[in-house]
C-alpha cells in the first residue's frame, strides 16, 4: 500500500517586543519552524517502530495457529468476501472456534505488546497541587504571564495509506483569550493505516532573574475534553493498533534553537485486538476544572538572556488495520489560563 504524506507549513506569529531585539525574534521563529521539520522525521520514525512491533505481533500470532487451519480460514475468507458482514463473521467465527486457538497465550501474547506500545510512548501524566506563594531561598520569585500572550505557533500533520479517508477538523487558536481548541475525526473502512496530528500553541518571552533551570506551570482550564473511537472486525481474524492520545507540551527555546522541550499526558487510549470489536467514549476532565502541568528544564538558563516559552496541546490519532474498520472523534478545547516560571538556584 502506497503511504501518501503531507505536512503543512507551520502558522507564526510573535507580536512585536519592545524589549526584544527583531534579530532574536526572527532567529527564534526561525528556529521554530526548523523544529517543526525535525518533529516530522521523529514522528516517521515513531510510526516504523510501531509498524514493526505490530509485525512481530502478527507473526507471533499466526505461530498459535496451526499452518492447515490456517488456510482453511483464509479460503473461507476469500469465499465470503462479498458475504454480509453478519454471515460472514457467523460462519468464520464458527471455525475458529472449531479450530481452537488457545486464548491464555492469545491474552499474554496481547497484554505484552501492549506494554511494548506503551514504553514506546513514555506518557506520565503529571498534575501538581498549586505552586507555594512563600518565597523560597532555592527559587527567584515567580513571573506569571496571562493573556494576551505575545505570540503563536500552530500546525499538523497528515499520513496515511490504504482506504484511510482524510480526517475532519478544527484547528483554533487565540492568543487574545488563551483558547486551544483541535477537533480530530478519522475513519478506515477495511485496510489502512494513519497517523493525524494537530499541535496548537501559544507563547511568551520571558527573562531569567537568575542563573539556573527553569521551573514552570503550564494551567490550563478545560472547556471540553470528550474523545471517542468504535473498532469492528471484518473477518474474524482481523487485527488493529489505534492510539489515540493528547498531551501538553512546553518547549523552551531562544535564538540559537531548541533549550528543552517535555511533555504531559491529558489522555491516552491505546490497545490492539485480533477478531474483536471494541467501543469506548470519555472525557479527560470536567468542563472548567483546571490541570497544572509541571515542568522543570534540564538544562540551566542564564541570568538577562530572554528565552520564549511555548505552552502547547498536541492532538494525535495513528492506526494500523488488517480487515478492521475504525472511526475515532476528539474534540480538545482548553484555556491557557496562564504560565508560571521561576528560577532554581545553584
Amino acid at each position: 500500500m502506497a503511504t501518501r504524506k503531507k505536512v503543512y507549513n507551520p502558522f507564526v506569529y510573535f507580536e512585536d517586543a519592545k524589549s526584544i531585539p527583531k534579530s532574536i525574534s526572527q532567529k527564534t521563529r526561525n528556529t521554530l519552524i526548523g523544529l517543526h521539520k525535525i518533529e516530522d522525521k521523529r514522528r516517521r520514525t515513531f510510526a516504523h517502530d510501531i509498524k514493526q512491533l505490530n509485525s512481530e505481533y502478527r507473526s507471533d500470532f499466526l505461530k498459535l495457529i496451526n499452518p492447515a487451519d490456517l488456510n482453511k480460514y483464509l479460503r473461507l475468507k476469500k469465499k465470503l468476501k462479498k458475504q454480509p458482514r453478519g454471515q460472514r463473521l457467523q460462519q468464520l467465527y464458527k471455525l475458529i472456534d472449531k479450530i481452537g486457538i488457545d486464548s491464555v497465550k492469545v491474552t499474554r501474547l496481547r497484554n505484552a505488546y501492549i506494554k511494548s506500545l506503551q514504553r514506546l510512548l513514555t506518557l506520565n501524566e503529571v498534575m501538581n497541587p498549586i505552586p507555594p506563594e512563600v518565597f523560597l531561598d532555592e527559587y527567584s520569585p515567580w513571573v506569571t504571564y496571562e493573556a494576551p500572550f505575545i505570540g503563536s505557533f500552530a500546525t499538523c500533520s497528515l499520513s496515511k495509506s490504504g482506504g484511510a479517508k482524510n480526517p475532519a477538523g478544527i484547528q483554533y487558536i487565540n492568543r487574545i483569550t488563551g483558547e486551544i481548541h483541535s477537533i480530530l475525526d478519522t475513519q478506515l473502512d477495511d485496510d489502512g493505516s494513519l497517523y493525524a496530528d494537530i499541535y496548537n500553541a501559544l507563547n511568551v518571552w520571558h527573562t531569567p532573574l537568575a542563573d539556573g533551570p527553569l521551573e514552570c506551570y503550564l494551567v490550563f482550564e478545560f472547556i471540553n475534553s470528550t474523545y471517542s473511537g468504535e473498532v469492528k472486525d471484518e473477518w474474524g481474524l482481523s487485527d488493529i493498533v489505534y492510539n489515540q492520545w493528547a498531551y501538553a507540551v512546553l518547549r523552551v527555546l531562544d535564538s540559537s534553537g531548541l533549550l528543552d522541550s517535555q511533555r504531559s499526558k491529558i489522555f491516552n487510549v491505546i490497545d490492539s485486538i485480533w477478531g474483536e470489536d471494541d467501543l469506548w467514549t470519555s472525557y479527560a476532565a470536567e468542563p472548567f476544572d483546571q490541570h497544572w502541568y509541571h515542568f522543570e528544564t534540564s538544562q540551566a538558563m542564564s541570568q538577562g538572556n530572554p528565552v520564549l516559552i511555548e505552552a502547547g496541546i498536541r492532538n494525535v490519532t495513528w492506526f494500523d488495520a488488517d480487515n478492521q474498520s475504525i472511526k475515532t472523534s476528539d474534540d480538545i478545547h482548553m484555556r491557557l489560563v496562564k504560565i508560571m516560571v521561576r528560577t532554581r538556584l545553584y
